[in-house]
């Protein structure tokens, strides 16, 4: 709620985050840090948009008067997208779950998660990386592929005296 349009790099695709917004008051993000995150193709074109079509203000989100948005907007079109698709209502915070724990059952380096959520410590991080349910199984069945990867390759045969 508190990014602001200099802190979108389009040319480089690239968000800088750098404040926070805390019950209505900015200020900087919880570590003290800022920190960047890539775009993806998507949310560049999506921001683009947004940005030929928005006010003058200088926050991304904002109001008609270009004032930052506040939680309560926020979370109400939240609750209303949950209730529409027969979900429980969450908070926005779940999302930073769902991101590290997405990008850790698809094998990205716990390092890179703990950057791009800007934690300082490594547990933080942790507590964040939720598994899925099938996720376990589904690292134990990778040995069950690598040992039929090994029955399948032809093993070699060394013989003596042979150069």
């Amino acid at each position: 709620m508190a990014l602001k349009w200099a802190c979108v790099d389009f040319l480089h695709s690239v968000i800088r985050v750098e404040a926070s917004d805390w019950q209505g008051k900015l200020g900087p993000t919880k570590t003290g840090r800022a920190r960047n995150i890539p775009m993806t193709q998507e949310l560049r074109a999506a921001l683009e948009k947004h940005r030929r079509h928005s006010s003058e203000s200088e926050f991304v989100f904002c109001n008609s008067d270009g004032k930052p948005l506040r939680f309560t907007q926020i979370k109400r079109p939240l609750y209303a997208a949950c209730r529409a698709a027969g979900l429980p209502e969450v908070q926005w915070h779940v999302f930073r779950h769902s991101f590290a724990s997405q990008l850790v059952m698809e094998g990205v380096n716990l390092k890179a998660v703990q950057e791009l959520l800007g934690h300082r410590s490594f547990n933080m991080t942790l507590r964040y990386s939720h598994l899925a349910p099938n996720v376990l199984s589904e690292a134990v069945e990778t040995l069950t592929a690598a040992s039929e990867r090994a029955k399948a390759a032809p093993s070699l045969k060394v013989i003596e005296g042979t150069a």
